[in-house]
């Protein structure tokens, strides 16, 4: 017999470190790496959703990386969808990581199926 228990855990955090640590809760399913972890929570930190020549500048002097490290980890998070091309072809955070970290709580459900081995 399989028994389920509810739990729930509770975390104060400071809004300032609110998203790095979204992040890190979320990272199990979008397996983001140190540094793209601090490009995503720099740009929303700082409002930026978007791939600009502004939010690169952001970037480069918030992060204190050069340019091609900035550029080549873009191009990873494009690779594993994390940064995705909206409908007017600009380069965005991904409207699901978007709505974690804007939703300010996070459920994980498991769905256990016994007859499967997934």
């Amino acid at each position: 017999m399989l028994y389920i228990t509810y739990m729930e855990e509770n975390i104060k955090i400071s809004a300032s470190n609110y998203v790095k640590a979204a992040l890190n809760v979320a990272n199990c399913f979008l397996n983001l790496t140190p540094i793209e972890m601090d490009i995503i929570s720099t740009m929303l930190n700082n409002g930026a959703t978007s791939i600009t020549a502004a939010s690169r500048k952001l970037l480069i002097d918030s992060l204190h990386k050069s340019k091609h490290v900035i550029s080549n980890n873009i191009k990873r998070m494009k690779h594993k969808s994390i940064l995705i091309q909206d409908n007017k072809k600009a380069v965005v955070i991904h409207p699901k990581i978007l709505s974690y970290i804007k939703g300010k709580q996070f459920i994980v459900k498991f769905d256990i199926n016994e007859n499967n081995n997934s």
